[in-house]
């Protein structure tokens, strides 16, 4: 049986080296075993998680619309990927920053999504959109906020629809909302959709369909009272929807009427719509030749000339006078309205040539916010009756792609850098981020290859850190930081491929990284003198296959790494020792009852004759757990460390040692897992379960750094609900 070092759940073989194959290699499950014994949450003082970002992923989150009660009260909706499915959005402006409601979803729901929004008053909204069930019918939602929280609204589809959709809602009160969108009857026609809200249930609203077209639907509503609403759509003029043509539709109170729009040659369609009084409507949307503005006074429709050209169309309007309007729309337009003529608004803070503004919201003529996204990450942006700015929206980590961090290095309790690996499309790419003290920030890296992750740091101060890891398909990888910014740097590859998974500088100029060769099958080892890294020759154990796993380095001339040695049926512990000249092994000891397989994946070393190296071990049985081992100068001995229950398949992966007596080491257990060494015995530290306001559902640690006994900060991986890995910062102080 080969143990190798086990791999980051989901990172489809392109992974990170973490503990041995003691540790369960997928990811932990809601019902995982409970946390150690002497852990609870309430325990967990000396540790603490400080919040990390994310890197942004394809397809991740998207603002489809806003409503605004006041210039410091806007609500947000739209979807985020929730892999297998996406789930609803909802952001709060308070006048000063966005921040993440949590939103309902519809029981079973596999996607959900709202597409509209109305706050007729701070502690009231509904938001309309559809989900998919579990049979993949969609349905259509709706969800209303009281002030305190979101909630599903009980919205039946009409009766045999085999689809059904609303795409916009208009609230005059709390009792009174219409909402619009289509649904698709038995015979197979779509068909416009009317609901209306009466405080308390959804009712549906019979809509005219013009008898040509065979298929039609309503996208946006404006209701200037219970009884004054416009909404707004198009109809397809044949089968496929290649063309369409205008449509609007008008409440009196008692019936729904088709009103006649003007069209342009071909492709047209109205998606917003925004009435400031029951003869002053502005209607937006596009046609195939460019935006499409249409102005409603009280007898007809007529088009508006606009200045927007090409490939430009509108997807939302907001008037708060007949003189006043605001249209947004794609790609990153904005115009305004001033009872004459329709001009563009400059963006002079345009975050991405692809950006999309879909909603937009204005309570006076100087005070209007927009949302959507740019390149399917949210977007937020404020008129001040000047010019447009960005504020910065939230998304939710998405459950594409993987997030985590592999190592960190501390040069003070407020300036330490961690690394790993984040996500890059389909594929992996390098991560930095950096604590400043009070928080964390991401730090551009290079990435070289098609996947590349970094797996190791080592920082001798705040302006120099070196970074080793691997690449695909070139190899071996390493990167510096100068204080400003990371850059790749030549690194030898062996003839046959490897990776470097652990680095130890003792200046900027002297750095020993460690790793493995042709599939962790031989040692490598790589020296870097401030200009170039050169490779050390390094032994391997006869008819073994070996891999270094860690390294710690007092001085340029001696360093210790550690791994481990497989054989067929066996694998022991692996320590190798440099002298200034050459490299060599030292004997080992692993724990009784290991079943011959152990591992030490990490090491700390105070000084030349004092380190602590930590790992785990397991026997065929299943039974196994944490390792710990002494070098004194002469020989490795073993430390006990606490037992844990052997469901929980404990492991250590990193440690950090300030003096012979003063150690920290981290891995996995159920979740996190932190041990003290004093001197005299290891214990416990307890650490608190993984981030529960995101759905944390275990995680590990991966490395840790103390600047002094009582200061540590450590990183890794948790696991949100969907079994997908974030990254993890905890700090103990």
């Amino acid at each position: 049986m080969r143990s190798v070092t086990l791999r980051t759940p989901a990172l489809a073989g392109a992974a990170l080296t973490l503990v041995t194959a003691a540790l369960t290699a997928t990811a932990p499950t809601a019902s995982a075993a409970p946390a150690p014994a002497g852990r609870t949450a309430a325990d967990a003082t000396a540790w603490r998680i400080q919040p990390t970002p994310n890197p942004k992923t394809d397809k991740q989150g998207r603002l489809n619309a806003v409503s605004c009660s006041s210039a410091s009260a806007c609500t947000a909706v739209g979807v985020f990927d929730n892999l297998p499915g996406t789930g609803t959005l909802v952001e709060r402006w308070n006048g000063t920053s966005w921040s993440i409601q949590a939103s309902a979803n519809p029981a079973g729901a596999f996607t959900s999504v709202l597409f509209g929004v109305s706050c007729p008053a701070a502690a009231f909204c509904v938001a309309v959109g559809n989900y998919q069930n579990r049979t993949g019918r969609h349905v259509i939602m709706a969800e209303a906020w009281n002030g305190s929280s979101w909630s599903v609204m009980p919205a039946p589809p009409p009766a045999g629809a085999r689809r059904s959709f609303l795409n916009g809602v208009s609230c005059t009160s709390a009792t009174a909302c219409t909402a619009v969108g289509s649904y698709q009857t038995r015979s197979g026609k779509h068909v416009t959709l009317a609901e209306r809200w009466n405080g308390t249930t959804w009712s549906r609203q019979p809509t005219p369909n013009r008898a040509t077209p065979p298929r039609s639907a309503l996208a946006a509503v404006s209701c200037t009272s219970a009884s004054a609403c416009t909404a707004v759509g198009s109809s397809a003029v044949d089968n496929f929807g290649s063309n369409s043509v205008t449509l609007a539709e008008r409440w009196n109170g008692t019936t729904w009427s088709i009103q006649p729009t003007p069209n342009g040659p071909n492709g047209n369609f109205l998606a917003g719509v925004s009435c400031a009084s029951p003869a002053a409507c502005i209607a937006v949307g596009g046609s195939n030749d460019s935006a499409l503005a249409e102005a409603w006074n009280g007898t007809s429709w007529s088009v508006q000339p606009t200045p927007a050209t090409g490939s430009a169309k509108f997807a939302s309007v907001s008037c708060t006078s007949p003189s006043a309007c605001t249209a947004v729309g794609s790609p990153l337009l904005a115009e305004r309205w001033d009872g004459t003529s329709w001009s563009i608004q400059q963006e002079d803070q345009i975050p991405n040539s692809g950006s999309v503004l879909t909603g937009v919201s204005c309570t006076t003529a100087s005070a209007c916010t927009a949302v959507g996204f740019d390149l399917e990450a949210t977007l937020g942006e404020a008129w001040d009756g000047t010019s447009w700015s960005v504020e910065p929206t939230l998304t939710p980590p998405s459950l594409f792609g993987n997030h985590g961090f592999t190592a960190v290095s501390c040069t003070s309790p407020s300036a330490c850098m961690a690394v790993g690996f984040g996500p890059r499309g389909t594929s992996e790419a390098t991560l930095a981020e950096r604590w400043d003290g009070t928080r964390w920030t991401i730090v551009p890296t290079p990435s070289r290859g098609d996947e590349a992750e970094l797996l190791g740091v080592s920082c001798t101060s705040p302006s120099a850190c070196i970074a080793v890891g691997r690449s695909f398909p070139e190899g071996v990888l390493s990167e510096r930081w100068d204080g400003t910014r990371w850059s790749l740097l030549k690194t030898p590859n062996p003839v046959r491929s490897g990776e470097l998974l652990a680095v130890s500088c003792t200046s900027p100029s002297a750095c020993t990284a460690v790793g493995g060769l042709d599939n962790n099958r031989s040692t490598l080892a790589e020296v870097w003198n401030g200009t170039s890294w050169k490779i050390q020759p390094t032994p391997d154990r006869a008819h073994a296959e070996d891999v270094l796993l860690g390294v710690s380095c007092t001085s340029p001339s001696a360093c210790t790494a550690v791994g481990e040695s497989t054989y067929p049926r066996s694998q022991f512990s692996l320590a190798e020792r440099w002298d200034g000249t050459s490299w060599s092994i030292q004997p080992t000891a692993n724990p009784r009852g290991s079943g011959n397989f152990a591992s030490l994946s990490g090491v700390s070393c105070s000084s030349g004759s004092a380190c602590t190296a930590v790992g785990s071990f397991f026997n065929l049985s299943g039974a196994g757990g944490t390792v710990a081992e002494a070098w004194d100068g002469t020989s490795w001995k073993i430390r006990p460390t606490p037992a844990l229950p052997p469901q929980d398949r404990a492991g250590l992966i990193g440690v950090s040692c300030t003096s012979a007596s003063a150690c920290i080491a981290v891995g996995a257990a159920a979740d996190t897992l932190a041990e003290v060494w004093d001197g005299t015995a290891w214990s416990i530290d307890p650490t608190p379960p993984s981030p529960p306001s995101i759905g944390g559902i275990g995680g590990h640690l991966n490395g840790v750094w103390c600047t002094s006994a009582a200061s540590c900060t450590a990183v890794g991986v948790y696991y949100n609900s969907a079994g997908n890995p974030l990254t993890l910062a905890e700090a103990r102080s």
